[in-house]
């Protein structure tokens, strides 16, 4: 029971649009959060001279990033 309802002995009421919007939010942070994390990379990789690229390590963070979404 949250706080004060308890001395009423009342429910808390429960409003299921909000708890989808909720759910919903958490899953856009979590996206966002992927998207900084590939801008993050990206910012790395792209000032990097073409020739010393680590490719296979950049195919891991992609793979990564493919798994998380």
């Amino acid at each position: 029971m949250l706080f004060g309802l308890e001395i009423f002995e009342i429910e808390p009421a429960t409003y299921t649009d909000l708890n989808k919007v909720e759910k919903e939010n958490s899953s856009l942070a979590k996206i966002w959060g992927y998207k900084q994390e590939w801008d993050d990379n990206w910012a790395s990789w792209k000032d990097i001279v073409f020739q010393e690229l680590d490719i296979e390590d950049m195919d891991d963070r992609a793979l990564e990033m493919v798994t998380k979404v």
